[in-house]
C-alpha cells in the first residue's frame, strides 16, 4: 500500500540534509530521493527514514544525542556537518546506518543526476568528462519475445510450452540456457528486467541505475548499512559488471563442496569447465592499462609483491571507456546478450523480458 504523503517539514529537513552533504540543487535532490525511496525501498525502511527526519529536528533528542538542544534547521552549516559526522561513529546502530544511507544516496544523486540543465556542472568542476563511446556497428543478435501486455491489456495472457524454463537471464541462466538449447531442448528464459540493446543503453548514471539495476541500485540490507548492486535487465549482472574474471581459489571450492555437498569442484573436470567457459567468453589479459592501474602495478613491483598482475577480462579489445556499469555500447564486453544468451537464442531458445515469476 502507498505510504502517506511526505509532510512539508520532512521535505524541508531532507533538503537541509542534502545541502549539508553537497551544496546546491537541494530541492531537486529531495524530490529525486523521495521518488527513489517510494519506488525501491521497503515501506518499513521508508518509515524508519522518516522517523530519523523527525528526530533530528527535536531539541530534546539532539540534547541527548549531540548535547545541543537545537533543531537541525537552526544549526549553522559547520555545526550541521559536525552533527552528521557524529552519527558515523555513534554507538547507536540506527544513527550509523542512517548516516551511511544518507551519505551514499544524497551524494550519489548530486553527481549522477545530469540535472535540469545538462551537463551536471559538478562534473566539470572536478575536471571529469564522461566518455561517450560509439555504438557498435554489430549489435546483439538477441531478439526477445515481446509479452502481449506491452501493446495490449495488462491482463492479456501468453502461453509458452518448453522442456525447460529458466528464471533469470544472468550469468548462470545464460550458460544453462545455451547448454540446454544446444542439446536440442526447447528452452524459455524469463527475465524480470527489460531488454536493452547496445544502442539503447543509458548514457548517464541516474538513468542506468533506474533501468539496469535491481531496486534502481538501492538494494540494501534492512538497516541500509550495506548496499548491494544486482543487474536486472536481460543479461543480469553480466550486462553491468566490470568484466574482471577471477578464478575461484581451491580453498573456496573446497568450502563449497564441503558445506553445500556440491560435487565436481576440484580436479580435471573443474579445470576443463573453466577453460571452456573462458574460451566462450574470450577471457584474456587486459590489453589497456590505465594510469591508475599502472601506478598500482609499479608500486607492487617496488614492494616486491609478486602476486600483482593485470586483470583478466571478458572484453579484450576494450578501450577503457569506463562505462562498464552502464552496459557496453561498443559491444566489446562478452556479456550475456553477446555471448551465452545469443548462443541460446541461435539454438532456438526464447527470451522473454519484463516478466516476474510468482509461482512455480
Amino acid at each position: 500500500m502507498p505510504s502517506r504523503p511526505w509532510t512539508d517539514h520532512e521535505l524541508a529537513t531532507l533538503a537541509e540534509l542534502a545541502e549539508t552533504f553537497v551544496r546546491g540543487d537541494a530541492l531537486r535532490r529531495t524530490r529525486l530521493t523521495t521518488e527513489a525511496l517510494e519506488l525501491a525501498a521497503d515501506p518499513s525502511q521508508v518509515g524508519q527514514f522518516r522517523l530519523v527526519l523527525r528526530l533530528i529536528q527535536s531539541p530534546i533528542a539532539n540534547l541527548v544525542l549531540f548535547r545541543k538542544a537545537r533543531p537541525f534547521r537552526t544549526m549553522s552549516p559547520a555545526t550541521r556537518e559536525r552533527y552528521l559526522l557524529s552519527w558515523s561513529t555513534s554507538r547507536f546502530p540506527l544513527r550509523r546506518s542512517a548516516f551511511q544511507g544518507l551519505r551514499k544516496l544524497l551524494t550519489f544523486l548530486a553527481y549522477a543526476d545530469p540535472g535540469a540543465d545538462s551537463p551536471n556542472p559538478r562534473l566539470a568542476a572536478i575536471g571529469y568528462r564522461p566518455d561517450e563511446p560509439a555504438v557498435t556497428a554489430e549489435p546483439t543478435l538477441v531478439r526477445p519475445v515481446r509479452p502481449p501486455f506491452e501493446e495490449g491489456s495488462p491482463d492479456d495472457a501468453m502461453q509458452l510450452d518448453a522442456d525447460a524454463v529458466i528464471v533469470g537471464s544472468g550469468a548462470g541462466g545464460g550458460v544453462v540456457a545455451a547448454e540446454l538449447a544446444r542439446a536440442g531442448r526447447s528452452v524459455v528464459v524469463l527475465e524480470a528486467g527489460e531488454f536493452v540493446d547496445e544502442a539503447s543503453l543509458p548514457t548517464d548514471e541516474l538513468d542506468a541505475f533506474g533501468r539496469l539495476y535491481l531496486n534502481h541500485g538501492l538494494l540494501t540490507t534492512w538497516d541500509g548499512s550495506v548496499t548491494m548492486l544486482a543487474g536486472t535487465a536481460v543479461g543480469g549482472g553480466t550486462l553491468v559488471n566490470w568484466m574482471t574474471c577471477l578464478p575461484a581459489p581451491a580453498w573456496v571450492r573446497d568450502e563449497w563442496g564441503r558445506e553445500h555437498a556440491i560435487e565436481g569442484l576440484t580436479g580435471a573436470a573443474w579445470d576443463d569447465d573453466v577453460r571452456t567457459i573462458e574460451a566462450e567468453l574470450g577471457v584474456a589479459d587486459a590489453t589497456v592499462i590505465p594510469p591508475k592501474d599502472a601506478a598500482i602495478l609499479h608500486g607492487a613491483a617496488a614492494l616486491g609483491w609478486t602476486s600483482a598482475a593485470v586483470t583478466r577480462r571478458n572484453g579484450t579489445t576494450c578501450g577503457e571507456c569506463g562505462a562498464c556499469p552502464f552496459g557496453c555500447r561498443p559491444g566489446t564486453k562478452r556479456s550475456g546478450i553477446r555471448g551465452h544468451l545469443a548462443d541460446a537464442q541461435a539454438a532456438g531458445a526464447r527470451i522473454v523480458p519484463r516478466v516476474k515469476v510468482t509461482k512455480v
